[in-house]
């Protein structure tokens, strides 16, 4: 993948566009994670909240690997370990993420005009990319200046170089 230019000698640029694709793809593996359970597991039809946050969870591993092996490769430190203050984070966006998501389909049923043209189904998917759409922000800003936190300058020199 060819990235423009301004991405590629933009150290935070970069390492936004790194985490964007990481979350995006652990997304991905969150929601195909829920709808498989709750639409092939008859309990996780009833307690599609459950469904979310193993789907969630699933992200969250997958995420934590490939961020900190990727997107923060220059920021971490051999010795650190980083997946507890990381599992906090996101064990805070998780249940953020779960209140959210009920809020939002409580909002899909009740207060709109779409409440009865859309099937429950796409209005939990509506509800779960909307809730994650807010969550991401936070696990962004916590990622980036809490867990894999450094001092201004200390990223590698050949970082930008080495890009994607």
């Amino acid at each position: 993948m060819i990235l423009p230019r301004f991405i590629k000698n933009n150290r935070r640029l970069l390492k936004l566009f790194r985490f964007c694709v990481v979350g995006g793809s652990a997304f991905i593996l969150s929601i195909l994670v829920f709808n498989l359970l709750k639409n092939f597991i008859p309990y996780f039809g009833e307690h599609f909240v459950i469904a979310s946050v193993l789907g969630d969870l699933s992200g969250l591993v997958y995420g934590f690997y490939i961020n900190k092996h990727w997107t923060y490769s220059s920021q971490k430190k051999e010795d650190e370990k980083y997946f507890f203050k990381y599992m906090l984070l996101y064990a805070f966006t998780i249940v953020l993420n779960s209140l959210l998501l009920k809020f939002f389909i409580g909002v899909l049923t009740n207060y709109t005009i779409f409440a009865d043209s859309i099937t429950q189904n796409i209005k939990e998917n509506i509800a779960k990319i909307a809730a994650t759409a807010i969550t991401t922000g936070l696990n962004f800003i916590g990622t980036n200046y809490v867990i894999f936190a450094h001092e201004e300058g200390d990223e590698e020199e050949g970082e930008t170089e080495n890009g994607i």
